[in-house]
């Protein structure tokens, strides 16, 4: 069980710690071993939480904002993912995780399921749902495989449970592969400043 998460402190993109709340769900049911890929900056407040939430490991990719917006650090999530083959890895609902969440189900050939609202765990299977036609209806899909990507609408989980001051995470460094620039930001102006009145 892994879960990916971003920390980059000065662009205010904090890890959404709600998905945690789906990985302990999982846990209940299923004595998975929770780990995390921090993209971005390990800090104390990171370190802190993931002490409280029993987070086993954490693997740090250690880039700065501008790297990760420039698609050069795909190449190294993906390397230590074939490494780990997790069963099961959970995404938030960002624009930036569901970009990576993509790209890893492309690269692992893992499927993607996105927007899941709630998770139901069984001994033989999870349960994912999710809304459909803007609330009109509701889709449930059952897994009994493994191999999976979950991007999860974080709106509709609650906030994790805190099982105490646990044990200190394990952390190991990831070491940096960039691949090719696919695109530069130049400037960023507002859309309608560029629109003659």
């Amino acid at each position: 069980l892994l879960q990916i998460e971003l920390n980059f402190p000065d662009h205010h993109r904090l890890p959404n710690w709600k998905t945690v709340s789906a990985a302990q769900k999982i846990q209940v049911v299923h004595s998975s071993i929770h780990e995390m890929i921090l993209i971005g900056r390990l800090d104390h407040i990171v370190l802190s939480r993931a002490k409280q939430y029993q987070i086993s490991k954490i693997h740090v990719l250690e880039v700065s904002y501008e790297e990760m917006i420039n698609h050069t650090i795909y190449l190294s999530i993906i390397n230590l993912l074939k490494e780990l083959n997790p069963d099961l890895i959970l995404f938030s609902d960002s624009k930036l995780d569901l970009e990576l969440a993509s790209r890893c189900s492309i690269d692992l050939e893992y499927p993607i399921y996105t927007q899941l609202e709630d998770i139901f765990v069984e001994r033989d299977g999870i349960s994912c749902s999710r809304n459909i036609f803007a609330g009109k209806g509701k889709q449930t899909f059952r897994f009994t495989n493994s191999n999976l990507i979950f991007s999860l609408h974080t709106k509709s989980f609650s906030e994790p449970e805190v099982k105490g001051n646990g044990q200190e995470p394990i952390i190991s460094y990831i070491e940096p592969s960039f691949s090719p620039v696919l695109r530069r930001i130049l400037s960023i102006e507002r859309f309608f400043d560029l629109i003659p009145i």
